[in-house]
């Protein structure tokens, strides 16, 4: 029997009131020199500085519902870092997937260091490599770690990653206020590394962990991809599905999307009590939903209505027939691998 673990790293824009702060100037902490939370309230998860942005690292969760409260204690204390470090008085994280540094900033050699390792498309044959940054911009993902025992093939694993920018991804565009040049440049679709444990999928933004709803909606789409891994090991039936998943999360296309977003799985606003319930490590029925089960009974809301919770706006759809026509998309990914 298939068994997985659950984590993430998150990159965070780090603020003084509403003063952008680079988190090389509150910790020593970089990468491979993770800083442990202090005290017990954000006890397991780990920070460290990575470029200017604030990075923290869950801990490992064994079921999806502590994959859950955990992210929603992180959530809790964005507003207040004194749970990661008490002499973080005053500081807090923004959920941006991008900021503009000030040229005082800018100019720190801090801000031109880009430490991330290499990656991979789990679509394309030939890509360029991700940046964190491009000019003045830096950007910040929401990277979902899943580990699998026993550990797939390179393939099996590619084809999970496709199938998280299907009920991961595009769900995402739906509702997230990304910047679109994010895309561009950091966290197109199927971007992933594959871990000694599983996998690293690197497409979606920081946004997930805006708000609680969106926390447990993540969480659900990725049971939903396990799922469809489990039952049917394919991919999708042809390759204008495929073209239209790339083209969806590159470009954050919202009306493509609801076109190709699994219908069961489309963003959903929960609320207050639903959400407690999850807070406290359980669904309310004191069993761990299933694959297809789903959270608890839900409040269905229309795509559009989604769009206006979470304050985004539909941009201009780009048409399918761009210059970018993905011919390149790696052989078999219409196919069972």
């Amino acid at each position: 029997m298939t068994e997985y673990t659950f984590g993430s790293d998150v990159e965070f824009p780090l603020y003084h009131g509403d003063k952008l702060v680079p988190a090389f100037d509150v910790t020593d902490a970089a990468k491979g020199a993770v800083a442990d939370a202090e005290g017990d309230i954000l006890k397991g998860f780990g920070y460290h500085w990575d470029n200017v942005a604030f990075e923290v690292n869950s801990p490992v969760a064994h079921s999806m519902a502590e994959f859950i409260s955990t992210h929603l204690l992180l959530h809790d204390n964005l507003g207040d870092l004194t749970s990661f470090n008490p002499s973080f008085t005053g500081l807090r994280l923004g959920t941006e997937s991008s900021v503009v540094l000030p040229e005082n900033i800018l100019v720190r050699p801090e801000a031109g260091i880009f430490g991330c390792d290499p990656d991979e498309s789990a679509w394309l044959k030939k890509d360029e490599l991700d940046s964190i940054g491009k000019g003045d911009k830096r950007f910040f993902g929401g990277h979902i770690h899943i580990g699998i025992d026993p550990l797939p093939s390179k393939k099996e694993l590619m084809r999970l990653v496709r199938l998280l920018d299907k009920y991961v991804g595009v769900g995402l565009v739906l509702v997230s206020n990304d910047d679109p040049d994010r895309r561009k440049y950091y966290g197109s679709a199927g971007r992933f590394r594959i871990k000694p444990y599983g996998i690293e999928y690197r497409s979606p933004s920081n946004f997930w962990m805006s708000s609680p709803s969106t926390i447990i909606w993540v969480a659900n789409a990725i049971q939903e991809a396990l799922a469809m891994q489990d039952k049917f090991k394919m991919v999708y039936p042809n390759a204008v599905s495929a073209k239209k998943v790339i083209h969806a999360i590159n470009k954050a296309d919202r009306l493509l999307a609801s076109t190709v977003a699994p219908k069961s799985k489309r963003p959903t606003v929960l609320d207050g009590a639903q959400i407690d319930r999850y807070r406290a490590g359980g669904s309310g029925n004191s069993q761990e939903w299933g694959y297809f089960s789903g959270p608890p009974k839900m409040k269905k809301v229309e795509v559009s209505s989604v769009a206006a919770y979470f304050n985004a706006e539909y941009p201009p759809p780009v048409p399918l027939e761009s210059e970018e026509v993905y011919d390149d998309i790696e052989e078999g990914h219409a196919e069972p691998f």
